[in-house]
């Protein structure tokens, strides 16, 4: 598949981001995916064979003085192979926030999976289907029980890269249809088309001479209405994400872990910072998220249990 594409990381605030919505294969990443830190961290999670990971949230009182009562907002528990089982996020009190739960076939593919509330009413629904090389051919989801069931449908060429994506209601109709155009495997033009037919936007990519993405333009219209920059190491680890009205830099260890993560706004000026620190086996310890005046504001504490 793919070798080295991107799109842009989503900001980590508090919480860790959510699940990948499928067990990703190393060497299948597709083109609006890299290795992000989260995704580091499942495949350790994994190797090292953790059964649960919880994380303990405390805040800093004003005079930098780290509050002693911490609150519970995640907890993620791994079956025995490896595989993310189930996610829940905690509000207030303690409460259930959101439920995830995942289910996989015997080689590692995400079949189903679902998204409940606090009082178990299921808010999405996800069924795939594969083909026998791994590759997702079908999916079948909801947002909440009795709404209408949308399909998509993935479409790949002889090099198993993905070409055009078709999402339709379950009736038949289409929704959208996504087109993929590659160069030397690498997606240089994605195109989404409404239900009429007509395009609605494209982005363009092109790439730095060791094939990692440097610029990503999204077209609307006849107009060109954001670029993002992006710079990798020779490792392909990302260094810096620019959209212009924020951008974001990265600090890394021998291990190819972040350790600090910086957020500008459009003016230069910094908005937060995080800080992480990993334990003797590699996983994340904890991670202090800052002010623009590098004033610490929150911290998270990791704990896990092991098979």
């Amino acid at each position: 598949m793919l070798k080295k594409l991107t799109v842009i990381l989503l900001l980590v605030i508090a919480l860790s981001s959510c699940s990948t919505e499928q067990k990703r294969k190393e060497t299948k990443l597709n083109s609006t995916e890299f290795v992000t830190q989260d995704m580091r961290e499942e495949k350790k999670a994994t190797e090292i064979g953790v059964k649960s990971r919880t994380l303990t949230t405390y805040f800093y009182e004003p005079d930098a003085k780290l509050n002693d009562l911490g609150y519970v907002v995640e907890e993620i528990f791994y079956d025995e192979i490896g595989n993310k089982a189930v996610q829940i996020r905690y509000a207030a009190g303690g409460l259930i926030d959101l439920q995830y739960e995942w289910h996989y076939d015997d080689d590692g593919n995400m079949r189903y999976s679902r998204t409940t509330d606090m009082y178990g009413k299921e808010l999405y629904y996800r069924e795939s289907e594969y083909n026998y090389e791994g590759d997702e051919i079908k999916r079948e989801e909801r947002e909440k029980k009795g709404s209408d069931e949308l399909e998509t449908l993935f479409t790949y060429d002889e090099n198993k890269l993905l070409t055009e994506k078709l999402l339709r209601k379950a009736k038949g109709s289409v929704v959208t249809r996504t087109v993929y155009t590659y160069s030397d495997s690498n997606i240089i033009h994605l195109q989404n088309f409404d239900v009429n037919g007509k395009l609605k936007d494209e982005r363009l990519y092109t790439y730095d001479s060791l094939g990692y993405v440097d610029t990503e333009l999204l077209k609307q219209g006849e107009h060109f209405s954001n670029k993002t920059d992006y710079k990798f190491d020779s490792a392909g680890r990302v260094l810096e994400i620019d959209e212009g009205y924020f951008r974001r830099t990265f600090i890394y260890n021998q291990n190819g872990d972040v350790l600090e993560e910086y957020a500008y706004n459009q003016d230069g000026f910094l908005q937060q910072k995080l800080i992480f620190e990993y334990n003797e086996k590699g996983l994340i310890k904890s991670r202090i998220k800052t002010d623009g005046e590098e004033t610490p504001v929150i911290f998270t504490k990791y704990e896990y249990e092991f098979f």
